[in-house]
């Protein structure tokens, strides 16, 4: 009686064509490049704060804290751009 339940399964979606790969790719590597822009100015930001003087300590700490999330942006970015070339980055992870 409810057998026609199970059987429409919602459509998968087409896979994306290679224009859409190609925009995406491009658009991620863009990402990248701007977070890791980003990652290298808070370094950079941090390391030149004087650790002797005790009032650069909360800006120490604030650059820190943004340094994390700048890195775990930039991890998420990484793996988006390794899903898709997941053979590419197989390889890669095996020369490492």
């Amino acid at each position: 009686m409810h057998a026609f339940l199970h059987d429409t399964a919602p459509a998968a979606a087409p896979p994306p064509t290679v224009p859409q790969q190609q925009q995406t790719r491009e658009r991620l590597t863009t990402r990248w490049r701007e977070q890791m822009t980003r990652v290298t100015d808070l370094s950079l930001r941090l390391h030149s704060l004087d650790d002797a003087d005790p009032s650069s300590w909360p800006r120490s700490d604030a650059f820190a804290a943004e340094l994390v999330i700048a890195r775990r942006v930039l991890a998420d970015i990484e793996a988006e751009l390794g899903q898709l070339d997941p053979g590419v980055r197989a390889e890669a992870n095996s020369r490492a």
